[in-house]
This record gives C-alpha cells, structure tokens and sequence, in this order.
C-alpha cells in the first residue's frame, strides 16, 4: 500500500477511518464525495480531494463507501490503467452495472474476485464487487451475532405487545444477549 494511489469515494463516519488507515499506512489517499460540505471537511482534517474523473484516471485502488450508486459502467469505462475497486457497503447500493460490462471480458483471480479486461487495462473487482467487510469474516467477525440477536430479540417483543412508533430494546434485554454471546465466544 506504501506510495499507491488510493481513492476513496464517500467520506462519512466509515469513509473517514479508511482514509485514516490507509494514510497511515502510507499511501497517497484522495477523497471524492458528492457533497460538497463532505468535501471540505475532509480538506479542513488535511487530506487531499479529487474530482471523480480524474480518480477514475489515476487510482490504482478505490474504495467504494457510499452506499448510493459510487461507480457505473461509464466510470469503469474511464478507467485507464489497472484498478483494483473494493465495495464496503452493498454491491446493488454501490454499484449501477445494470446494463451491463459487455465490452470487458471476464476472468476470475484468486483468493476471490473477477478482473474486467479491455484492451490493456484491467479493473479488478474484489470479492465480485461484494462488499468487503464480511469476506471471512472480516473486521466485525462473530459480533455479528450480537447484532442479528438484538434484530430477532426486537421482533419478538413486538410481536407480544402493541407498539407504534420506535422500538428500542431495553438494556436488560441486550445484557441477556451479551453473556449468551459470550458463553459461545470468549476466548479464554
């Protein structure tokens, strides 16, 4: 990652860390983000901002956060020297590919992804342009669970009762939850 090229489109509370990390590790990081007041508050914490077409030109990675259609076919279609696109929300959130990459080719590369090919340039998209962040379990790991137990906890209780309106579950509620997990997770 040491001297590469690196945008990261969408500059919201997730956006923000990445950039963070990736500076961090050394690369050269632009932000793009359609708002413009995202923009300045990215230049005001000391990054660099681009314009969409010329990140498109020059990135050799791009991280895609915005959950709202970041790229579409006349994007990748700009691209013009090898690109590796990473998703960390949603492929159908962050990608508009619904006409299609007929122009490209397709190989698969390992461990997991698709490499879109035209001429010379290569777009490879890792995990298939799906997001990133569950890709073995990455970064949230078995605290999924936590989350998906409060989801089904929820419905529960309002199945039992009338409720209108917002619904948060009570903390007595999330601690049950809390040491179930970690009867099955701890490690010890």
């Amino acid at each position: 990652m040491v001297g590469k090229k690196i945008s990261v489109i969408g500059y919201g509370k997730i956006g923000q860390h990445v950039v963070r990390d990736l500076v961090a590790k050394k690369s050269i990081v632009y932000v793009y983000d359609k708002n413009p007041k995202k923009l300045i508050h990215a230049l005001a914490e000391g990054y660099n901002i681009i314009n969409k077409k010329y990140l498109l030109v020059k990135s050799d990675i791009i991280f895609c956060i915005t959950g709202n259609k970041s790229l579409n076919e006349k994007d990748i279609k700009s691209i013009r020297k090898e690109c590796y696109i990473f998703s960390i929300t949603s492929s159908d959130d962050e990608f508009d590919f619904s006409k299609g990459l007929k122009d490209f080719s397709k190989s698969y590369f390992e461990p997991i992804g698709v490499s879109l090919i035209k001429n010379n340039i290569k777009i490879h998209l890792v995990n298939y342009g799906n997001s990133i962040n569950f890709l073995h379990k990455a970064v949230i790991g078995n605290f999924i669970y936590l989350v998906q137990a409060e989801i089904i906890k929820s419905i529960y209780e309002i199945t039992q009762t009338k409720y209108s309106g917002i619904f948060e579950l009570k903390n007595i509620k999330r601690d049950e939850i809390a040491k179930i997990w970690l009867k099955y997770f701890q490690k010890e």
